[in-house]
């Protein structure tokens, strides 16, 4: 099962059909939500050449992350399980798309039994000119300590909300936070158990644009 599915998210993601205008987001699914494994992702679509050529490698990302998640949390959940015991649902959302930037959150659901499942992410968010995936630290101006500032930051949102106690394991920004765009600011996305209890979900902290205007770089300033 896990070659075959994994056979068809690499197959579905590259076979881009490119339609009229713009870049566009479409859906593109395998199986429904009442399947034990089930996918979706979003596939980016254009008709000129150059937004043809915008668009091929961000969706060949999407869907080896996809697969990368399915493949993965088969080897460490599934092994030894009965194959109707193992569920796994990957969705996304996409927070923020302009003409030069877009941001998906993947998230993926495993379950193999019990009070609940596992919840992890993938983030991405892409530079169209580039074409290149941004990370926390690509943001920046050279020699800015944007980890403690943003480690300060979060730390005052947390106290502020009264989640101190409840994000107990937080301890600092790094490199491999995960993040995203949205209209209000630098987003930082912390799965289950990353940051806080289960019960209290996946933790997300808003840091406003212009809190961070003095250290960002000149193209992110007017996000």
């Amino acid at each position: 099962m896990k070659k075959v599915i994994a056979m068809l998210i690499v197959s579905a993601a590259l076979s881009t059909n490119l339609s009229e205008g713009a870049i566009k987001v479409e859906q593109f699914s395998i199986g429904s939500t009442e399947d034990k494994v089930s996918f979706s992702w979003p596939r980016l679509v254009g008709d000129q050449p150059e937004e043809e050529k915008q668009v091929v490698k961000l969706n060949r990302k999407l869907a080896e992350e996809v697969q990368d998640a399915f493949e993965d949390s088969y080897k460490i959940y599934a092994t030894g399980l009965p194959e109707d015991r193992y569920q796994f649902k990957s969705t996304y959302e996409i927070p923020y798309h302009t003409d030069r930037y877009i941001s998906v959150v993947q998230e993926f659901y495993v379950y193999t039994g019990g009070a609940n499942g596992n919840i992890f992410h993938e983030d991405t968010t892409f530079d169209f000119v580039t074409q290149q995936k941004l990370e926390i630290e690509d943001l920046f101006l050279p020699g800015k300590d944007y980890k403690k500032i943003l480690t300060e930051k979060v730390m005052s949102q947390i106290e502020k909300i009264g989640k101190k106690e409840a994000y107990q394991f937080f301890k600092k920004v790094d490199s491999d936070t995960k993040m995203y765009f949205s209209s209000e600011g630098l987003v930082l996305l912390f799965s289950p158990y990353e940051v806080a209890p289960r019960v209290e979900g996946t933790v997300r902290i808003t840091i406003p644009w212009q809190e961070l205007k003095n250290i960002l770089k000149e193209e992110f300033r007017s996000l």
